[in-house]
């Protein structure tokens, strides 16, 4: 594994542009965190392959204070599939309670109206609501693993970054009116402490006690509000590195940074 230190936050350089590094190099500069720019093969490098059950994919380092945070979108080795934290954590705390996961041939003679979504490797469809059988034949390959599952009705979503199982930080990125947040409102959405979805998210943090252990370093939590249930719920995790950051505040992963153990 490639060697790496602590105090400093790891960008891959293949993903920000001028504006976007200069937001991390002086928020890094500000608390004296070193600021390093990184190729895929360091990362891949900074990886080990574990097997699943299923799709073969590769997870990070689990020695949560010795090993930085990458930063970018490597989405070739997003480490959370479905299935993983489900075995951590109650699974009433999901929006979907019982998804199916196959590989995508599978599913090419399934005629229900549902909701499908790559969940490993690039994740090549975020989600999309139809005939699983059309997804299928027009969005994605046949060997790629996919989760299916019941429609919803949900409103606006969240991404919060989790450590060490506390929330660092919270940011709406989809509006109650289903429209994605912009990167020019991004600060407009950032959640404050008062926030209801900010207070859910730090709530069930107990809860994910179990998974923090195993999924080690760092990594964002989505929810999202059902209409149905009227109640907050999980819509997924994911590596940190892999993860877009929206509204949530630099400032405060680089301080973040500078001041664990």
């Amino acid at each position: 594994m490639a060697k790496q230190k602590s105090n400093a936050v790891y960008l891959e350089k293949s993903i920000f542009n001028r504006q976007e590094y200069n937001t991390w190099e002086d928020a890094c500069r500000k608390y004296n965190v070193e600021c390093i720019l990184v190729d895929r093969e360091f990362i891949r490098s900074s990886m080990q392959e574990i097997q699943h059950g299923g799709p073969q994919y590769l997870w990070s380092s689990i020695e949560t204070n010795k090993v930085a945070p990458f930063i970018g979108s490597s989405v070739n080795w997003n480490i959370f599939t479905d299935v993983f934290p489900r075995k951590y954590i109650p699974n009433e705390l999901f929006l979907n309670t019982c998804p199916e996961y196959v590989e995508a041939f599978e599913a090419k003679d399934d005629n229900r109206e549902m909701f499908v979504r790559s969940i490993v490797g690039d994740k090549s469809l975020s989600g999309s609501v139809g005939r699983v059988s059309d997804i299928v034949k027009e969005c994605l390959r046949d060997d790629e693993w996919i989760a299916i599952s019941p429609i919803k009705d949900i409103g606006e979503e969240f991404r919060f970054i989790v450590h060490d199982n506390q929330v660092i930080s919270g940011a709406m990125y989809i509006t109650p009116e289903e429209k994605i947040v912009q990167p020019y409102q991004y600060k407009d959405y950032r959640l404050e402490d008062s926030d209801p979805a900010m207070l859910y998210a730090k709530s069930i943090c107990p809860l994910l006690y179990d998974f923090s252990r195993v999924a080690g370093l760092t990594y964002t939590m989505d929810l999202t509000y059902d209409r149905i249930s009227k109640s907050y719920k999980i819509i997924e995790f994911n590596s940190f590195w892999t993860a877009g950051i929206y509204g949530n505040s630099v400032d405060g992963i680089v301080q973040w940074i500078a001041n664990r153990p």
